[in-house]
């Protein structure tokens, strides 16, 4: 059975695998055998310095172990979000920070994941009823706060509303818009999100 962890550098991946299937479909990525614990380091940097690279596939029979490894490298910053349509079809985003994305936010301590995901989602948009349904992924992605790296874990689910509810998009999260958009313009605005945002609406295959 294929296992894999998919974590996004922005719209580039690092990809830890049992299955090489999709390595082998990719163009210009590049493959590293089972990594060491102490070689995720130097992996982490060579694909940081190498931006012309994609992809990284790391091939390995123990996809868990791999991924407690290469996660042993950055600060763990859990998050819940997620992805919200209305009885017309729609599905809400938000325009943060330059980009098209979905609500979600960093986990509180103590807080329910579910808690977590629609409480998020209602103080990002203005959301006030929101129905919750079944989960559809985790998405992990990295970044720097400050000189350290964090890796994101968003927990996703489906969620639904009814009505027309006013969107009051949260200003103060950098979020300046908050839209019920069809399922057509999707794809358009898409091309200015990120890779994480992306394998969200594959998965969810809206």
């Amino acid at each position: 059975m294929s296992s894999e962890y998919k974590i996004f550098f922005n719209n580039r991946k690092f990809i830890i695998t049992n299955s090489l299937s999709d390595f082998n479909n990719s163009k210009n990525a590049f493959f590293w055998g089972d990594v060491h614990h102490q070689e995720f380091p130097n992996l982490l940097d060579f694909f940081n310095s190498h931006t012309y690279i994609p992809e990284v596939f790391v091939g390995t029979n123990n996809v868990e172990v791999a991924f407690e490894q290469f996660s042993s490298n950055f600060a763990p910053i859990p998050a819940a979000g997620g992805l919200v349509k209305n009885a017309e079809d729609q599905v809400l985003m938000i325009f943060r920070n330059g980009h098209w994305d979905l609500p979600k936010g960093k986990i509180e301590t103590g807080e329910r994941v579910e808690a977590a995901a629609l409480r998020e989602v209602g103080e990002e948009t203005g959301l006030k009823e929101i129905n919750l349904g079944s989960k559809i992924c985790c998405t992990y992605h990295t970044y720097y706060i400050g000189n350290v790296r964090a890796l994101k874990e968003t927990h996703w689910y489906q969620m639904g509303t009814n009505g027309k509810q006013n969107l009051i998009p949260q200003t103060e999260e950098g979020i300046t818009q908050a839209v019920w958009v069809d399922k057509e313009k999707i794809p358009t605005l898409l091309k200015n999100s990120y890779g994480s945002i992306g394998e969200v609406f594959r998965l969810y295959n809206l």
